[in-house]
């Protein structure tokens, strides 16, 4: 306790030694390219005070507060002098700087009163002279809006949706077509049953920028076609702080609502993880025994009997209202001297705990529908089930980062980078339907009311950690040497998923109503839409290493660049599932709560048979073997070349098996591919505003471990079962880019960028309907196209002499996008598909997509912004005819937020999210008129309920 005490004084003392002074900080570029300038001079005039840039041409010193000159020189570039930089005692005044060259003489150019403007142009040059198409957005912007998490953020990027509230869609792709990484390692599939991370696992106020890159150079990983996102988390502190930011919101469905909590709470939930409560018991009946015995468990039914009374088997509710969302940020920040180099340590540590009400409707269509004309009608009452569910979730997310960033002298930079989430999600749902005329009931009973209920909880938890360094081994040459080591663990379990199905029977809605409840599936055991309880635990661990070689050639006007990588992945995946069986209906009851309990398990009224099977665990490895090899050449002064070849050898191994535990059937998979990927882009410079670029690359997308896997589960909340396919093989793709992009001043910038994909055996989900529920897998179809352009543009309003004009800033972007994909192959190479479709839009494919924003900033430290984002019509589920088609209704997400900033010191914020609150709807389209429209014949797939969020936050900078 002494150790952390003498710790916390000694920040404490260092942050206010630095008080006392004021501070001057930022980043010198070349503007013609946007390279770093490593070593050049910062000068306060008149004085001896003054810094030397390092290898990220960044610069830091402390100046007594007043009024000086700033001379910023470096040999062979035009000296820039800042006159008139106010330092001010406890602040810190940032001037980042963007040079000439001067390769006729000497010149200084004299800037007076536009440091804001001059800082803003630096800001622009990396986008500008980028060698690969990207749109990003900085932590500055993410500050002004309402976003708390990474998904919130991708909202922002052209082109970029977020789907499910975590799963990022770019260009019109869903998430599978996009490739994450974190500080320059890659992002692990977070999700047990599908590939793609989930965003809202990184809080947004640990991010410094985020940058989605749209083309391929041969230095970034080829598994990609939407874009590669690449999120950057913050370094070295300009300045020494500490904050402290606490919030409270709510949501206008939800909070102080009447909200369900599972029974069985464990007492630390509340950190996203749970404490045992949920876990596994030690079982006496073998999983051998339990399948030799599985028809007729009467032989082992003591055992079988005392097994299911060591369950939680606690199945009522508790009942309460939904307390008001709460969040909470800390930070510090420091940069220190340790052996008279610079040490740059910033923390983070973040807390979010929430509550949502997502009530939605589900008809599950299971016949297949006849056509009338250019219409598809109804050929049976019975042909679906329709549902009414009640989802009352409980989130938790903490997180928590440690970076730190050690450079000595200016030329050599080491880094260790931690990032750590862990959240929790407390599912309990209830559904009811009703279903008139259906197969399977009683004798002359026409009516089935259907009273469900599930408790589902998960618990993921994410370690990142990047040791790596920088290092310029020749100032003359500019030889630079990067390097990073990266090792990601994943974990995530589901203890106890709890669900049962149950139906009142009768001959009238009235005769239903009363009659006692008959329950679902028993005596069914190895069915995954049956009674029963489910756990799952999935760890992954991935190791790698990359490096890279950069060597300019100033003779041939070129650079080369040479690197590769290594990655080695590795999981386990293993559930194990319970089956209820044998209900004595004359101890039912209409209350199901009081049906199942300890009080009815007995060997002839209800106990539990474990149903597991070979399928139900899998174990996969992969490894990543690539190298590149990329060139940047001047062909004339205007023009750019950058090009190279990437190759990458991936092997992919799992391990799994069907039939039963005493037969079962190895299902082995271990599949190697070899790619080369070619890529090149152009970029000519018509002035130093104006770019023209042309790209092409090849990319591709591999299927993830659990798209291969037999593993069947059930989603009680989609009432569907996914499967995986084994046969799946990789989608490669060829990729086209123009784009045109304008800088007329700081703080504008347009572009407008067409682009064209040509898919090579297509990914795409397949829905096929079955008796009550929708089975969902994978499969290749033969080949898709997807073309589209994307315009971007931001204005800012600084230069105006009108008082309130000068104060906003407009920003938006619209991306048109045109898709095609062909499954006539779905007939003879996907089993036990036979597609009647052949051509439609690709999967998860908007046809467009805008983000509109604009922000108001005065000098008075008042911010306020107001952010629009929407999409067009798109698949969500494939069918197999037009009629189980399920597509995604369009909805448009308004976001506003102001923000007040009191000394200084002390700020509030106020955010209202998604304030139109349209429910999200998915359908089919039977009357083909390309929009829902219910009243005509469309019926919905599933359709929810959406409430919007306001929330409260203050915060104090220390």
């Amino acid at each position: 306790m002494k150790k952390i005490v003498t710790i916390l004084s000694f920040f404490i003392f260092t942050g206010f030694a630095f008080a006392q002074k004021g501070k001057l900080a930022g980043k010198v570029t070349d503007k013609a390219t946007g390279e770093d300038i490593i070593g050049a001079t910062i000068l306060i005039e008149g004085t001896t005070i003054g810094a030397t840039t390092d290898l990220d041409g960044k610069y830091f010193l402390q100046v007594a507060p007043g009024t000086y000159n700033v001379v910023v020189s470096y040999v062979s570039y035009k000296t820039k002098k800042y006159e008139g930089v106010v330092i001010k005692e406890g602040e810190l005044t940032s001037i980042n700087v963007s040079l000439d060259e001067n390769s006729i003489e000497i010149e200084e150019v004299v800037i007076q009163g536009e440091i804001r403007k001059e800082t803003a142009a630096g800001l622009l040059i990396q986008q500008k002279n980028a060698v690969s198409m990207s749109s990003g957005i900085s932590a500055e912007l993410i500050k002004r809006t309402p976003d708390r998490t990474t998904a919130d953020v991708i909202k922002r990027v052209s082109g970029a949706t977020i789907q499910d509230g975590k799963f990022a869609i770019i260009r019109g792709m869903q998430d599978r077509y996009n490739y994450g990484m974190i500080n320059g390692v890659p992002l692990p599939s977070s999700e047990p049953d599908r590939k793609a991370f989930s965003l809202d696992l990184v809080p947004s106020s640990v991010v410094d920028n985020l940058v989605i890159y749209k083309t391929a150079t041969p230095d970034k990983p080829g598994e990609f076609a939407g874009g590669l996102i690449e999120i950057t988390t913050k370094e070295v502190p300009d300045e020494n702080t500490a904050f402290v930011n606490v919030g409270l919101g709510g949501n206008s469905i939800t909070t102080f609502q009447r909200f369900e909590k599972s029974p069985q709470a464990g007492g630390l939930d509340f950190l996203g993880f749970d404490n045992g409560a949920r876990q596994l018991p030690d079982l006496s009946v073998s999983l051998a025994e339990a399948e030799a015995n599985r028809g007729n468990p009467m032989p082992i039914i003591d055992k079988v009997v005392e097994d299911t009374r060591k369950f939680n088997n606690n199945f009522r509710p508790i009942r309460t209202n939904a307390l008001p969302n709460f969040s909470l940020q800390g930070g510090l920040s420091q940069r220190l001297k340790l052996f008279n180099n610079n040490l740059g340590i910033i923390g983070v540590v973040t807390y979010n705990n929430s509550n949502l009400y997502n009530p939605f409707e589900q008809n599950t269509v299971r016949a297949v529908d006849t056509k009338s004309g250019s219409k598809y009608i109804r050929t049976d009452s019975t042909s679906g089930n329709f549902y009414n569910i009640d989802n009352f979730r409980n989130m938790v997310n903490v997180g928590g980062l440690l970076n730190f960033t050690y450079k000595v002298g200016l030329r050599n930079k080491f880094f260790l980078k931690n990032l750590l989430t862990q959240s929790g999600t407390d599912n309990t749902v209830f559904r009811t339907g009703q279903l008139q005329n259906g197969s399977g009931f009683g004798e002359n009973v026409n009516y089935a009311l259907y009273n469900d209920i599930g408790y589902f909880y998960q618990s993921s938890r994410i370690l990142f950690t990047q040791l790596g360094g920088e290092h310029i081994l020749s100032e003359t040459k500019k030889i630079k040497l990067n390097y990073v080591l990266g090792y990601n663990n994943f974990f995530n379990q589901t203890p106890d998923a709890k669900k049962t199905f149950s139906r009142q029977e009768g001959n009238t809605l009235a005769e239903a109503a009363t009659a006692p409840s008959v329950f679902n599936g028993f005596d069914a055991p190895g069915s995954q839409n049956t009674p029963g309880r489910f756990f799952s635990n999935l760890n992954e661990q991935t190791y790698s290493a990359s490096a890279d070689l950069s060597v300019p050639v100033l003779s041939l006007r070129s650079s080369f660049k040479f690197g590769g990588m290594v990655q080695s992945r590795s999981r386990k995946f293993a559930g194990r599932y319970f089956n209820f069986s044998r209900f004595d209906k004359s101890n039912l009851s209409n209350n199901i709560f009081d049906s199942i309990s300890n009080n009815n398990i007995s060997a002839t009224n209800f106990f539990q048979v474990e149903a597991t099977q070979p399928s139900d665990s899998y174990s996969a490895s992969s490894g990543l073997i690539a190298g590149y090899a990329m060139a940047e050449t001047k062909i004339v002064p205007s023009l750019r070349a950058i090009y190279g070849l990437r190759v990458e050898r991936f092997n992919q191994k799992l391990n799994s098996a069907r039939g039963t535990i005493a037969s079962p059937k190895e299902v082995p998979i271990d599949t190697t591919w070899l790619d080369f990927l070619p890529s090149a882009n152009l970029i000519y410079a018509v002035n130093e505003n104006i770019n023209l670029r042309a790209s092409y690359s090849k990319t591709l997308s591999r299927p993830e471990f659990r798209e291969f896997a037999p593993l069947a589960f059930f989603d009680m909340t989609r009432n569907s079962i996914f499967v995986g396919n084994e046969k799946l093989t990789r989608a490669r793709v060829d990729n086209f880019d123009a784009k045109f992009e304008i800088y007329p001043k700081p703080g504008y910038t347009f572009s407008i960028n067409p682009f064209l994909k040509t898919f090579e055996k297509p990914i795409v989900y397949v829905l096929q309907p079955a008796s009550g529920y929708a089975q969902i897998s994978l499969a290749n179809a033969k080949n898709a196209i997807v073309a589209g352009v994307e315009l971007e543009g931001r204005v800012g309003f600084t230069e105006t002499k009108i008082p309130v004009i000068k104060n906003f800033t407009c920003f938006g972007n619209l991306a048109l996008i045109y898709s095609k994909v062909d499954q006539s192959n779905f007939k003879t190479d996907v089993a036990g598909v036979d597609s009647t479709i052949f051509k439609t839009q690709l999967q998860g494919q908007s046809p467009y997509v805008l983000n509109l924003g604009v922000t108001y900033a005065t000098e008075k430290e008042w911010n306020f912004t107001l952010a629009m984002n929407t999409y067009g019509r798109r698949i969500a589920l494939v069918g197999t005819n037009e009629a189980f088609i399920v597509y995604e209704s369009p909805r448009v997400v308004l976001d506003a937020s102001i923000t007040k900033t009191f000394a200084k010191k002390f700020n509030a914020k106020v955010t209202i999210g998604d304030l139109f609150a349209q429910d999200l709807i998915l359908y089919y389209d039977l009357n083909k008129s390309g929009s829902f429209d219910d009243k005509n014949g469309d019926e919905v797939f599933e359709r929810y309920r959406r409430g919007y969020t306001v929330s409260f936050s203050v915060g104090y900078t220390f």
